[in-house]
């Protein structure tokens, strides 16, 4: 069981290879650095599921005659392959959903699509939450772990526009829901790490964070390490005021990253290390690494689109380059007026904000 890592992709029906045929790659995708050169890219819809779902196939292994009636029905996976438009991809998968009414386990795979294109991809996470209590409910009904789902809305409490204090007590409820399911406790855990780092108590933020770290070594989640972990940790780093701190887990990030061919997750990592190259007064290679962050940023990627926007927009500012400047950080926060992510927002503000005032 791999948390993070590229799943192999399920056949696809012949109704969505014409929808996506031609759509790939050379449409959104920028240069890549060498490393990267023929990796698969994660843009789109199957940029979401790896990036926040992380759980392989076999870890809701389904018995044969539960699994060929629904992917003979629809084959909910094969949004996987459209990179263009994840609002596409929902609206296929919502197109199938009357079809498999009385069949839990494929409705369960339906609104956890669904889910992870709109939280982790979108930022809508009120919507991801939704749809990750009804996979929870469908799951439940079929006999399916839930390790998935509850992973969704942990994601969907850490990054949504919940009160901090409201979100850790969300957390908390579903610690004890997770019962023993580790994979469950290292999510919750992380995001309250950083709900913590929210309020200034680094010291309750590190134990979480750390405590998430053990269980990804014990039990071999090695994908969180370079996503999910050293996101958090660089974040409770910055909310610190140790820039110094968050430098060499985002560059070891990075590398692995790299490594993978994980192109999605590199761009949002490399603007988070600019931020921090650029709190310590190196700007041209921050520049260079917005700029490597742009290249790499899918289409359809709100996170990452919005990321390495906001880190550029006021290093362009110190350079002088004002209208580019502005332009950016205005984009930025464009790209987010369908998002409830408020503290992206709040970022993306005082950006522009540096920016207006150089």
């Amino acid at each position: 069981r791999q948390r993070g890592g590229l799943r192999e992709n399920r056949p696809v029906a012949s109704e969505h290879r014409e929808r996506c045929d031609g759509r790939a790659s050379d449409q959104h995708a920028g240069p890549r650095p060498p490393g990267l050169a023929g990796a698969p890219r994660r843009d789109g819809a199957e940029h979401a599921r790896t990036r926040v779902e992380r759980e392989a196939e076999g870890e809701h292994e389904v018995p044969t005659a539960q699994r060929e009636p629904a992917d003979a029905r629809v084959q909910l996976d094969t949004h996987d392959h459209c990179e263009g438009d994840p609002d596409e991809a929902v609206a296929f998968v919502e197109a199938a959903i009357p079809e498999l009414e009385g069949d839990d386990r494929a409705l369960e795979r339906a609104w956890r699509s669904i889910a992870a294109i709109r939280g982790p991809l979108q930022w809508r996470n009120g919507e991801s939450a939704g749809a990750a209590e009804r996979a929870l409910d469908h799951g439940r009904r079929a006999g399916f772990a839930a390790t998935a789902n509850l992973s969704m809305i942990v994601a969907a409490v850490r990054y949504g526009p919940l009160h901090v204090d409201d979100a850790i007590a969300r957390c908390d409820a579903l610690l004890a829901e997770a019962g023993a399911d580790r994979a469950v406790e290292m999510d919750i855990r992380t995001a309250l790490g950083c709900l913590a780092a929210m309020r200034g108590e680094f010291a309750t933020a590190r134990e979480h964070v750390d405590s998430a770290r053990s269980t990804s070594e014990e039990f071999g989640y090695g994908g969180m390490l370079a996503r999910d972990l050293a996101q958090a940790t660089a974040e409770l780093a910055m909310l610190a005021g140790e820039p110094q701190s968050a430098e060499p887990v985002l560059r070891d990030a990075c590398a692995t990253l790299e490594r993978d061919g994980d192109a999605a997750w590199l761009a949002t990592q490399s603007a988070a290390l600019a931020d921090a190259v650029h709190t310590d007064g190196r700007v041209a290679e921050a520049l260079e690494l917005t700029a490597r962050a742009k290249a790499l940023a899918p289409a359809g990627d709100v996170v990452a689109q919005v990321a390495w926007r906001r880190v550029r927009a006021p290093l362009l500012a110190e350079t002088g380059e004002l209208a580019e400047a502005e332009s950016l950080a205005r984009e930025a926060l464009a790209l987010l007026d369908s998002t409830d992510q408020v503290n992206e927002r709040a970022s993306c503000l005082a950006a522009l904000g540096d920016v207006l005032d150089a």
